[in-house]
């Protein structure tokens, strides 16, 4: 479900089933054009720190003839007051 406006605080958690595994820098950098679809499909307002705080990787395996998957969480945060 698309948000109304593009969230201006979220939370996001992304898993990528996949045969092999990443080390972690490739892996949050190879997520990097997944959170731009977030912005240019107007989930989200920006990629910025302040907009998301740390994305939330993780990483499982899944068999190499079931092929890759990806798993996106979007979560809308509050503004602390």
């Amino acid at each position: 479900m698309l948000p109304d406006e593009p969230l201006k605080r979220c939370t996001i958690k992304i898993e990528r089933c996949y045969y092999r595994f990443l080390d972690y820098d490739n892996s949050v950098s190879s997520l990097k054009p997944v959170v731009d679809g977030l912005i240019h499909s107007s989930v989200i307002s920006d990629d910025s720190y302040k907009i998301t705080g740390p994305w939330h990787i993780r990483q499982s395996f899944r068999p190499k003839k079931e092929g890759s998957l990806l798993k996106v969480d979007i979560y809308e945060r509050p503004y602390k007051l």
